[in-house]
């Protein structure tokens, strides 16, 4: 890292991370695409001991999707006390955070920039509530690093790889919610689907069920019971490709 993001760091108090360091995310190690770097404001609340989960989907969502986050994520998070993670982007990524935020839990944003230059910008309004609230807004590329198109995959790939289960609201075909969907089964992980009309804002989630790929999700009780399955698959998955379990351990749902 050079002299001048180093600075900025220490006079933002950012805090980095490289693999090796107790505050690296477990669920990356041994990963080819592990960042050498993570830069974050916050806890590194992925290693904690809670039950971790990702959220993504449209970012101009129906009304009836953000009802549904607001009626079943909320108590999803009531229940459970999940942490939960997604990308900061407009729509179904701030549903999900302000989620969180309301009902006291952690919730960690991943950004496609640098901490120096938020995307969204929309988004800087919201760091110190989530720092606030125990969570962590977090970014691989150098704080000076403005938003990239390609950054988005890279973001996305985090997303999926940080959480044992994701969750999908309304997913065009072509989209970076079906990225997120896609790393997330190539790495073994959960997809759950909220089904929606079949029309072009929810056609890949709808595929993602047709396809035998997800578990349809219908409300929080069964957000609850994907999630738990998904946990004891991870902790095991952890187990065999690392020798032990997420630091901290690798959280349970009461």
């Amino acid at each position: 890292m050079d002299d001048f993001n180093l600075e900025w760091c220490e006079k933002n108090k950012v805090r980095w991370t490289k693999p090796g360091e107790p505050d690296y995310p477990a669920r990356f190690v041994g990963r080819p695409y592990r960042p050498h770097y993570l830069f974050y404001w916050g806890q590194p609340v992925w290693n904690f001991k809670a039950p971790i989960i990702s959220v993504v989907g449209h970012r101009s969502p129906s009304r009836a999707a953000l009802e549904w986050l607001e009626l079943e994520l909320t108590q999803f998070a009531q229940q459970t006390r999940a942490i939960i993670v997604s990308g900061g982007a407009r729509g179904v990524d701030q549903k999900a955070h302000q989620v969180a935020l309301r009902q006291s839990v952690p919730t960690i944003a991943f950004l496609p920039s640098g901490l120096k230059n938020v995307y969204p910008s929309s988004l800087v309004e919201w760091i110190e509530p989530i720092v606030a609230g125990g969570g962590a807004v977090v970014s691989q590329f150098l704080p000076s690093q403005p938003m990239q198109k390609g950054y988005f995959h890279a973001r996305n790939r985090l997303i999926a790889a940080v959480s044992p289960v994701t969750l999908i609201i309304e997913a065009r075909r072509q989209s970076g919610t079906m990225l997120t969907a896609r790393h997330a089964l190539e790495l073994n992980r959960s997809v759950g689907v909220v089904p929606s009309l079949p029309n072009e804002a929810g056609l890949g989630g709808l595929d993602l069920l047709a396809d035998g790929a997800a578990v349809l999700i219908r409300d929080a009780m069964d957000l609850s019971v994907l999630a738990r399955a998904a946990i004891l698959i991870d902790a095991e998955s952890q187990k065999n490709e690392i020798g032990h379990p997420c630091a901290n351990g690798s959280g349970d749902l009461t």
